[in-house]
């Protein structure tokens, strides 16, 4: 009987399963649909995979081939505890072209509490209208490689409005075609301190999470603001903290829980 090696990381919000295992690309979606079936607060499974670059430890690849930063942060937080690589790491993603490096801060009793990650990530800021039901709404969309993120004042969220009907809408109308697109519905509770709600799509699950945490969603906030540090709390009541120079930018924040775990695959 096989079985599947992961870990669910919470690094304060936006609880990721990682999966260790090598798992052929045309099954992770499948593995990734079930996953988050079997465990209600999974939000996104990423996998583990070896490096193209000799300077990475390892790759990320998202369930849809998007580009994540909590599940980095999440990832980090694997790489401190189950390999013997020190508390700096740097790794591949899908999502992007460049290297992430990741760092882990550790308690006195070595669990990991702070999780960052540091990149460069071209992007782009645009205008665009679009429709929440029957409201029209202008805005910006901040288009990352693998994913594009709708930042939109807190004042259009509503629970009752059909988010995935608007997404599809939005591929239907060639409005977004990334792997990943997203709604960022945010407040300004300070003068460099907002809190969202982020609501992201993955496109080739047809799935649509509001959740509990968007390390992408609050780099794209930044960006649309023009900020170059942010802190932006999440749903979770954690905080990130955004940093922003150039290209280059920096989301680091608490960490919540690690455990490991293993999956029946022969139920899978």
């Amino acid at each position: 009987m096989k079985k599947i090696n992961c870990a669910y990381v919470d690094p304060g919000g936006n609880p990721t399963v990682l999966v260790s295992d090598r798992i052929p690309r045309n099954k992770q979606p499948k593995l990734a649909k079930e996953i988050i079936k079997r465990i209600p607060s999974c939000e996104q499974v990423g996998f583990i995979e070896p490096a193209n670059n000799s300077k990475a430890l390892c790759r990320l690849q998202m369930m849809g081939g998007e580009f994540c930063g909590n599940a980095a942060r999440a990832l980090a937080v694997f790489l401190a505890y189950s390999k013997n690589a020190g508390l700096s790491f740097n790794f591949e993603s899908s999502g992007s072209n460049n290297l992430l490096t990741a760092s882990v801060k550790l308690n006195i009793n070595g669990d990991a509490v702070f999780s960052k990650f540091k990149t460069s990530l071209p992007y782009s800021v645009e205008k665009i209208t679009l429709r929440l039901d029957r409201r029209k709404v202008n805005c910006k969309i901040v288009i990352i490689k693998g994913i594009s993120l709708i930042v939109i004042p807190g004042r259009y969220y509503a629970n009752n409005v059909d988010f995935l009907s608007c997404f599809r809408k939005l591929y239907q109308d060639k409005k977004v075609t990334s792997e990943a697109a997203g709604f960022v519905f945010y407040k300004k509770l300070a003068n460099s301190k907002y809190k969202i709600v982020p609501v992201i799509y993955v496109r080739v699950l047809d799935s649509m999470v509001t959740e509990t945490s968007c390390a992408s969603g609050s780099i794209a906030l930044a960006l649309c603001l023009k900020k170059a540090d942010l802190i932006v709390v999440q749903p979770s009541s954690y905080s990130l903290k955004v940093a922003v120079k150039g290209k280059t930018v920096e989301v680091g924040g608490k960490v919540k829980e690690i455990k490991f775990d293993k999956f029946n695959w022969e139920n899978l």
